[in-house]
């Protein structure tokens, strides 16, 4: 509630990813119909919960493989190039795993 204000404000860093940010809380939409469908589908199935988890997470990691190329895309992404986007991947992973790879890194 503290940093409303800063999505209106021109001068503020936050004002420019408003638009992202809409684009990120429209997204939760199609979340809540998959599982309002699946909660109708599976209910009456006798089905194990982890075959069921399992293949929703295969799903989810070939999406984010096939259409990971379009943060390079403009107005899409935040990535200059394909390079730029496997780069960002590179050192995020490295990130996650505590090591700090760029200046200004703070990686606990």
């Amino acid at each position: 509630v503290d940093v409303v204000p800063a999505f209106f404000d021109p001068g503020s860093d936050l004002a420019a990813p408003i638009g992202w940010l809409l684009v990120f809380m429209l997204s939760s939409i199609p979340f809540a119909l998959s599982y309002l469908y699946k909660e109708i589908i599976f209910h009456d199935l006798d089905m194990s919960l982890l075959y069921l988890m399992a293949m929703n997470s295969n799903f989810q990691m070939i999406f984010n493989v096939l259409f990971t190329p379009l943060d390079a895309a403009p107005l899409i992404g935040t990535s200059s190039s394909f390079t730029e986007v496997y780069r960002n991947l590179y050192y995020g992973c490295k990130c996650f795993f505590g090591v700090d790879s760029l200046p200004g890194d703070d990686c606990e």
